[in-house]
C-alpha cells in the first residue's frame, strides 16, 4: 500500500465521517420538525374538542329554548280553545 492508497482511504473516511455528521444533523432537524408538527396536531385536536363542547352547549341551550317556546305555543293554543269554549257556553 502506497501513499496514494492511504490518502484515498483517509479521503473516504473523511467523507464517511462527514456523511455521518450530516445524517445526525438532519435527524436532529427532523426531530425538531416532528415536535412542532406534534404540537400543532395536539393544538388542533384540543381546539376541535373545545369547539365540539361549545357546539353541544349551544345546541342544548337552543333545544331548551325551543321546548319553552313550544310549551308557550301549546299553552296559548289551549287557552284560545278554552276561551272559544267559554264564549260558546256563555252564548247558550
Amino acid at each position: 500500500m502506497d501513499d496514494d492508497d492511504r490518502q484515498d482511504i483517509v479521503d473516504h473516511l473523511k467523507i464517511i465521517e462527514e456523511n455521518g455528521h450530516n445524517a445526525i444533523v438532519n435527524l436532529n432537524k427532523q426531530i425538531v420538525i416532528n415536535e412542532h408538527f406534534n404540537r400543532s396536531l395536539n393544538l388542533l385536536k384540543d381546539t376541535r374538542e373545545s369547539d365540539r363542547k361549545q357546539i353541544i352547549e349551544t345546541i342544548s341551550k337552543i333545544n331548551k329554548e325551543e321546548n319553552i317556546i313550544e310549551r308557550k305555543f301549546l299553552y296559548n293554543d289551549q287557552m284560545s280553545k278554552l276561551k272559544f269554549i267559554e264564549n260558546k257556553v256563555q252564548e247558550m
